[in-house]
């Protein structure tokens, strides 16, 4: 747990440096796209592979619905795409940096991830 904090505040710092984004830039499209990343993510990844499962694929041996979740929570760190795509929907100003700012504030899926992963009692393999 100790490696993924550590690397979590790594890319929360290298994700303020090259976002370019002050501190201030809090409101309300940055509670939005942190949602989008941290809540709808993990929907979309579990949601896909259940459906998956129901055309007939199979998940990898030993990737049960906990560890499923678990993944789908990590997936929701969303610097690169988020960021770019934050870039390109949005024209200069105080929205484009609140929706950055979102995005990286989603570094917080790792601690959400690591906690879900404990309280479901996933163990290194």
């Amino acid at each position: 747990m100790t490696r993924i904090c550590i690397l979590s505040f790594v890319l929360l710092g290298f994700g303020l440096v090259n976002a370019g984004v002050p501190f201030a830039a809090v409101g309300p499209v940055t509670w939005i796209v942190l949602a989008s990343l941290v809540i709808g993510k993990p929907i979309g990844i579990v949601a896909t592979s259940l459906f998956s499962e129901l055309l007939g694929f199979r998940r990898a041996p030993g990737l049960d619905l906990r560890a499923l979740l678990a993944l789908g929570i990590a997936a929701g760190i969303g610097f690169t795409v988020a960021l770019f795509f934050a870039g390109a929907a949005f024209p200069p100003g105080a929205v484009l940096d609140e929706a950055k700012m979102g995005a990286l504030l989603s570094f917080s899926a790792a601690f959400l991830a690591v906690g879900v992963g404990r309280v479901m009692g996933l163990k290194r393999s």
